[in-house]
């Protein structure tokens, strides 16, 4: 089982596992999807976090243009 985030070793082992050329046993199977779902929310919230924090620059060099703060 991949323990990197990257995802073409994990396309890589869904495509061996969906095409049975990968046997778990189902407390493993288990385990490896409960740590991928984990790999995507981090993902998820570090491409939020890193949009906000972009927003917020956005935001502040727009109303640095506009004049409203010095």
């Amino acid at each position: 089982m991949s323990t990197t985030n990257a995802p073409c070793k994990v396309i890589r082992e869904c495509d061996l596992i969906l095409n049975g050329d990968l046997q778990q046993t189902p407390e493993q199977f288990q385990r490896w999807v409960v740590v991928q779902i984990k790999k995507l929310a981090t993902q998820a919230a570090s491409r939020k976090r890193e949009h906000q924090q972009l927003q917020n620059k956005v935001q502040g060099i727009d109303a640095f243009l506009k004049g409203t703060i010095e």
